[in-house]
């Protein structure tokens, strides 16, 4: 699944239900005008987190929150 702004969406309401995608991938680097469409939210407050990582990264950081395992691939 990939993990631009529509397929982060999908997969997150999957991972909210239990049923996260094995994998994720996505090519592209967050940045911080990415963050107003997609699912994923900054690791932290500072700002440096915002920049450059990425995508398919994010999610599965996001995923694991949720006590689910999902694989980022670039």
């Amino acid at each position: 699944l990939g993990c631009g702004s529509l397929g982060s969406k999908i997969a997150m309401h999957l991972a909210r239900s239990g049923r996260a995608p094995i994998s994720v991938i996505d090519n592209d680097t967050m940045e911080p005008h990415n963050y107003a469409r997609h699912s994923c939210l900054p690791y932290s407050a500072d700002l440096d987190s915002m920049f450059y990582s990425s995508k398919a990264g994010e999610f599965a950081h996001d995923v694991s929150k949720l006590a689910q395992e999902s694989d980022g691939y670039r």
